[in-house]
């Protein structure tokens, strides 16, 4: 492959940006890679940013946390739950339908955020 610009000059990199062949005394080196003019380079940086950006909002190749989302969003409904049905038969004496149903649903609801929350320690591992 041949330099874009020199054409007896022998390409040593591609443009990160365009994909043009480059010869060393055209190549640009920067955090975003090797360009081929300034405004490759500009436009490579903003590219490089935002990947960066994207990279930080999602989380990819962070540590990951040590509550998952899993255990915040079904276990904490789920304790809600099984409180109020514990409180409410508690201060009646017996147990009626509307508890036994909130102390089920409340117990079924933190097993499955308890579940949820191994799985993804489980899948945090195995990448």
């Amino acid at each position: 492959m041949q330099c874009y610009q020199h054409r007896d000059a022998t390409a040593v990199a591609v443009c990160r940006t365009c994909g043009r062949g480059v010869c060393p005394a055209c190549a640009h080196e920067g955090p975003e890679g090797i360009t081929c003019s300034d405004e490759c380079q500009t436009l490579g940086k903003s590219v490089h940013d935002m990947n960066m950006k994207a990279l930080r909002m999602y989380g990819i190749g962070e540590k990951p946390r040590r509550m998952s989302v899993g255990l915040v969003a079904w276990t904490f409904p789920g304790a809600l739950f099984a409180i109020f049905g514990g409180v409410s038969s508690w201060r009646s004496g017996r147990v009626d339908a509307a508890d036994a149903f909130a102390l089920t649903l409340g117990t079924a609801l933190v097993l499955i955020g308890v579940w949820l929350h191994y799985q993804q320690i489980k899948f945090n591992r195995k990448q």
